[in-house]
């Protein structure tokens, strides 16, 4: 895999010993002196490995899912302690893994490591699997294991992956020395122990003990240990810790070290750093694997029909991944006595055979040509047979051969066909049997050597000659594949000049000698077989251009596309205007092969030509609309300028060909047609604009826009933008202000929709001048994007162009782009607001208009804020008057309604992490849950679209399942459309740990959950969440009653 200069240096630059980095916000919290004080005492008393050289580690503790914080803690505390066996360097910076940085390490420790995003960084596995396979080690620490969900190679390579674990925490379980004598099991003194530790169970397939050396097991015999629930493994192998070499290098993983009681308890701390020791290479102890134990050979014996797959993949993933020769030899052995074994299952010797054929076959082939009679393992022994060398293999397809059974006579002959035995085929080309006699003749086909040549060019019986001659045909073919024409233009000229034999052998026999001599072409263009034709142009490769060109001339037309196409692929320009003449042909698939090779072949004198088919209808007007897009030639796009200013009339469908084409030097040559009296030109060189455009163009286009009509408003503006978005900030301000002060009208119009979406604080006083400006069309537009701006900076200006507007239409979008404003941007301060815009408001639709803006955002609490208004001597009638109507219009129906729990069924969600799982949060069941995936953080986000709209009363949010998985603060947006979310229309804090209840009073059909904190460690989980819809029947009642107080 490469990597970028500028991301290798980053790499390089980093400065990671002995610290954390900063690029991840997991704090980590000292170890107490006192514990600091036993950690020092274990490494004292530990006898390390000598090491060969001063060794460094870096120590990985990234967590992406559960953070094991003291494990973190006094892990890493631990191994930077260990400075008599190595240096250590700790990160959790993903960047410490590009093969530049890991080149400084001995080995990599993944202390607790969760979750590692492989998906945004798939450069870690391929990274750490050749850095292991190159010879050096990985030591992989508990929950090490929970990680590679997407990077199945990496999990593989660690020897297990987490299946769950039954053995918690808070348990004190068994565990039994699979090797008490082993090196790194010294710690223990040969005797297992009871320790109090969370205990992984391991996934299978990347959990097989047949590639590992097991050092450490659970121990079962044990009732507790025995009797822990969630286990899963049928073969009840529960392994705790092992080594394993892979390729060069070793890797140790152990499930100990849940938290600090593993690294302050004196054996198992040990057994961890001589893990480590191993991993690095100074521990030196034996790592041969398990290799396949009794149990799995017996698995192998009885495999069935039904199973044998299974058997399989477990059997490829054990010798693929063995790494130790010693092993692998006994493996080996293991299945050939097991091939050998009258007890094996035919299925069983299957499986075996398949597997032989990435192993090799055994010395002895007799067990293997025994399997070519059963049908179920007939095709695999013949396979393998094929695949072997020397004469054993071939004797024992030969013997097979005298057997009677045409089945199985039919396989071996494919087997010697992939041999490239001709010699044992060829006499079956006379068999008595059809069948047997035409696989023959197929096999030589498909051997296709001169030897088989001898038998294909003698007749055979009748009956036998179509086989024959679709044999001759593909022998032919294979020895001009091979670069052996030469030696088949004897036998090919007598096939090709008898004019009976079937058109494809002929054809075979044709381009035989064509590539054996390159004049045979023009003698064969003049057959009259199709067939032979067609044949002799797919294979000129070698044929001079201008032989191929002069055929154009008298070819048929579906010859001339061909050879359109193939003088394509030769590149030779030389041959573009006979390619040019064929845009005349009454054929369609004629003129698009030439359009097509024109796009290779192409200069500008052949642009007029080209561009003269854009009219045609079907598949000739849109090849040429691609092939002018896509031409080559350097002097294309200036032929197309060239041509539109020519001729007018054609302008309008040249221009978007030269926005595709994407010439940003050329640019300069649209300053005609932005500027044309005809409206649909400047429409479509503003939209090629759009596409050819970029930064470095930005400035001439913002020149040319203050020449802009009504009619291209929008594409201008499009193109503008498409300029404009990777301009540097300060740069693009700069433009769009100097620009603002020479635009008219039209173009102002547009360069406020532009700085709206930049939102530049600078851009404001151009926009609230605009509301001032003698143009209604500006001060409109002025108006609406100051409503769109990012915070509530313009509300003042929009406020106030309530009253200054003179024109009672401007008023009213004054005064919606200032509720607009107030509801998307106003947060806690948006009900203050909306009482100044009542206030404000021109007249009585005005403050219906605020009134409905605030009961869409805040639901009934708009009936407060009226309320408060009643004695305001301006407006207070007013404000009575809207109350009546909008408990009238919105409340009084749905009063008597009571509370409801919304049915999810039209429910639909979306997430910020783990979208695709957001249906889980109301699948009503309660085991299963939508989950962040990752520890939850400020800005994560669910969405609801409930379906329908409704009056939303609360929504409740249940996690009692995942404990504590509960947003640490959050925030409630509505919308009608989840589009545009108005809002805070509720907060809350954290201080909830299995169910967040939020109290709603509006509505809405959507619903946008905001997090404003996160849990350290801990995903943000809804197992189930739910919505009452309906009205508090207590309100309702104080509402009634002042509206009728009111009447």
């Amino acid at each position: 895999m490469g990597y970028s200069a500028s991301f290798r240096s980053s790499v390089l630059g980093l400065c990671i010993a002995g610290a954390a980095s900063a690029a991840w916000p997991q704090t980590l919290q000292p170890v107490p002196q006192a514990d600091v004080a036993q950690l020092v005492e274990r490494i004292h008393a530990w006898d390390a490995a000598r090491p060969a050289r001063p060794r460094r580690v870096l120590v990985f503790w990234r967590c992406e899912g559960f953070v094991h914080g003291k494990a973190l803690e006094y892990g890493n505390e631990t191994f930077k302690l260990a400075g008599k066996a190595f240096a250590a360097d700790l990160s959790n910076d993903y960047a410490v893994f590009a093969p530049e940085n890991l080149a400084k390490y001995d080995a990599v420790v993944l202390n607790n490591t969760t979750a590692l995003d492989t998906r945004e960084h798939p450069f870690i596995e391929p990274a750490l699997i050749d850095y292991v396979q190159a010879g050096k080690g990985l030591a992989v620490i508990h929950a090490g294991a929970d990680n590679f969900y997407k990077a199945e190679r990496a999990a593989e390579m660690v020897g297990g992956r987490f299946w769950g674990h039954p053995w918690g925490s808070g348990g004190t379980w068994s565990f039994k020395l699979d090797e008490p004598g082993h090196p790194l099991n010294r710690a223990f003194g040969g005797k297992g122990i009871s320790f109090g530790d969370e205990i992984y169970q391991q996934q299978s397939p990347f959990y097989n003990r047949a590639k590992l050396r097991v050092l450490v097991s659970l121990d079962l015999s044990d009732a507790a240990t025995a009797a822990a629930n969630g286990q899963r493994r049928a073969d009840k192998d529960y392994a705790v810790s092992w080594i394993r070499p892979y390729g060069k290098g070793r890797v140790f993983y152990t499930s100990f070290g849940h938290d600090q009681r593993a690294f302050l308890d004196k054996a198992v701390v040990v057994h961890i750093l001589d893990g480590i020791q191993y991993a690095i290479g100074d521990l030196k102890a034996d790592d041969a694997p398990g290799g396949l134990s009794e149990s799995d050979l017996a698995r192998v014996r009885g495999a069935s029909d039904e199973h044998a797959n299974e058997v399989f993949a477990f059997l490829q993933d054990t010798v693929a991944h063995t790494y130790h020769a010693r092993t692998a030899s006994a493996n080996r052995a293991k299945l050939e006595a097991l091939l050998k074994d009258p007890t094996t299952s035919t299925h069983g010797k299957r499986v075996i055979l398949r597997i032989m054929l990435s192993m090799g076959a055994p010395a002895d082939l007799d067990p293997v040509a025994a399997c070519l009679l059963p049908p179920e393992t007939r095709d695999w022994a013949a396979a393998l047979l094929a695949g072997t060398p020397g004469n054993a293999a071939a004797q024992s397809l030969a013997r097979a051969l005298q057997n009677p059974d045409p089945a199985l006579r039919l396989t071996v002959l494919n087997a010697l066909a992939i041999r490239r035995d001709a010699a044992a085929v060829a006499p079956l080309a006379a068999d008595r049997d059809p069948a047997v006699a035409a696989a023959a003749f197929a096999a030589l086909g498909r051997i296709g050597d001169e030897e088989a040549l001898k038998t294909l060019v003698k007749p055979a019986a009748a009956a036998h000659e179509p086989a024959r001659l679709r044999a001759l045909a593909a022998c032919l073919g294979t020895l001009g594949d091979q670069g052996q024409a030469r030696a088949a233009v004897r036998a090919a000229k007598p096939i090709f000049t008898e004019s009976s034999h079937p058109g494809a052998v002929r054809a075979a026999a044709a381009r035989v000698l064509l590539l054996a001599d390159r004049r045979f072409f023009e003698f064969g263009m003049k057959d009259v077989s199709p067939l032979v034709r067609q044949t002799v142009i797919r294979a000129a490769d070698d044929v001079p251009v201008n032989v191929l060109a002069d055929a154009l001339k008298t070819a048929a037309p579906s010859e001339q596309a061909m050879l359109a196409a193939k003088l394509a692929s030769r590149g030779d320009a030389a041959a573009a205007d006979a390619v040019a003449a064929l845009l005349a042909s009454d054929q369609d698939a004629v003129a698009v092969a030439a359009l097509q090779a024109l796009t290779r072949l192409g200069t500008g004198r052949h642009v007029s030509a080209i561009a003269a088919l854009i009219g045609h209808e079907g598949a000739v007007g849109r090849s040429a609309v691609e092939t002018l897009q896509d031409m080559r030639a350097k002097d294309a796009g200036a032929a197309l300028f060239a041509l539109a200013e020519r001729e007018p009339d054609r302008q309008a469908k040249l221009l978007p060909v030269l926005g595709e084409r994407m010439e940003s030097a050329l640019l300069p040559r649209f300053a005609p047609f932005v500027t044309s009296d005809r409206a649909e030109v400047r429409r479509e060189a503003w939209k090629a604009l759009g596409k050819a455009a970029d930064e470095r163009n930005c400035g001439t286009l913002l020149a040319w826009l203050p020449q802009i009509r009504e009619e291209e408003l929008n594409q201008a503006e499009a193109a503008v933008r498409a300029a404009a978005k990777n301009l540097e900030p300060a740069a693009r301000t700069s433009s769009f202000v100097a620009a603002w002060g020479k635009s008219g009208p039209v173009a102002k119009r547009a360069l406020a929709s532009l700085m709206t979406g930049y939102s530049d604080p600078a851009f404001l006083a151009p926009l609230t001048g605009a509301l001032a400006a003698p143009e209604a069309s500006v001060r409109e537009t002025a108006l609406r994007q100051l409503g769109e701006w990012p915070s509530m900076e313009p509300f003042a200006a929009l406020k106030a162009a309530v009253a200054a507007q003179g024109d009672a239409a401007l008023k009213q979008v004054a005064l919606r782009s200032a509720l607009k404003l107030a509801a998307a941007q106003g947060g806690a301060g948006a009900r203050d607001r909306f009482v100044e815009l009542f206030k404000v408001a021109p007249d009585d639709k005005g403050r219906h208009s605020v009134a409905d803006a605030v009961f869409r955002r805040d639901g009934i609490d708009l009936f407060p804020l009226l309320r408060g208004l009643f004695d305001d001597a301006a407006c207070g009638g007013a404000a009575k008057a809207l109350y009546r109507r909008f408990y009238d219009e919105k409340l009084k129906q749905q009063a008597a309604q009571p509370l409801r729990e919304i049915a999810p069924g039209k429910w639909k969600a979306n997430a910020s992490h783990a979208g695709r799982d957001a249906a889980r949060a109301f699948d009503r069941k309660p085991e299963t849950r939508w989950s962040s995936n990752r520890g939850s953080e400020k800005g994560m986000w669910f969405t609801l679209d409930l379906g329908e709209s409704v009056f939303v009363s609360e929504v409740v949010l249940d996690t009692e399942r995942s404990g504590n998985d509960t947003p640490n603060g959050y925030e409630v947006f509505v919308s009608a459309d989840g589009k545009a979310w108005t809002g805070p229309v509720a907060k809350g804090d954290g201080n909830h740990s299995k169910k967040t209840v939020i109290p709603l009073s509006v509505q809405t059909s959507h619903l946008k959950i905001v997090t404003t904190g996160g849990r350290g460690g801990l995903h943000w989980s809804i197992h189930e969440i739910t919505v009452k819809a309906g009205l508090d029947q207590k309100k309702v009642d104080e509402i009634r009653a002042v509206a009728d107080a009111i009447r």
